[in-house]
């Protein structure tokens, strides 16, 4: 069995063309030259700079691109800059609306490495605003989905937290402990 590898679609056009190179007229032959036709293609008025392609005995000559002015350049970056700037803008108010607890313009570029209320930067920074007190601190864009309370609210929070479950492990227990005791009592 005879496997074929597979041609890319670079690989296939190639081979077209180096077909259509071996049929052309070169113009070391003028007789050959002046009896072939030029493809249709080749004299079609339209391509992608809207002028009509040179053809001579050859064949056609490629068309090639004009290369941007100064000016368009400097319109194309300022264009460009203008649209990053606004998806930016964008971005920024979609994560305020999306954490309530952020405060709104707070967030901000800052130095990576550098020591901002205690939190070493790591880029961006915003302010969050504590849900229980209302106080502010500053903690790195990617931490505001888990920071919703200022320190000692948070501590409390874990204090309390605890408490609950062991006082919910204490009623838990006890109903387990009695039912021992209730067998013991059905057996005798």
């Amino acid at each position: 069995m005879v496997f074929r590898k597979k041609l890319s679609k670079f690989e296939t056009a190639l081979r077209v063309l180096s077909a259509n190179d071996n049929e052309r007229p070169t113009l070391s032959d003028p007789e050959n030259a002046a009896t072939t036709e030029t493809p249709a293609s080749a004299t079609s008025p339209e391509t992608t700079t809207g002028t009509a392609p040179v053809v001579t005995e050859a064949g056609p000559v490629p068309v090639v691109a004009k290369k941007p002015t100064a000016e368009e350049k400097a319109q194309r970056d300022a264009t460009r800059a203008a649209q990053k700037a606004e998806k930016a803008t964008r971005a920024t108010q979609d994560f305020e609306n999306r954490y309530a607890h952020v405060v709104s313009g707070s967030v901000r570029l800052v130095p990576k490495g550098d020591v901002v209320d205690g939190v070493m930067s790591k880029g961006k920074m915003a302010t969050v605003r504590c849900v229980d007190c209302g106080t502010e601190r500053s903690v790195n864009v990617q931490d505001v989905f888990q920071s919703k309370r200022c320190r000692p609210c948070y501590q409390a929070a874990q204090k309390s937290k605890k408490q609950a479950a062991r006082a919910n492990a204490k009623t838990d227990a006890t109903p387990t402990q009695a039912q021992p005791d209730q067998a013991n009592s059905q057996a005798t």
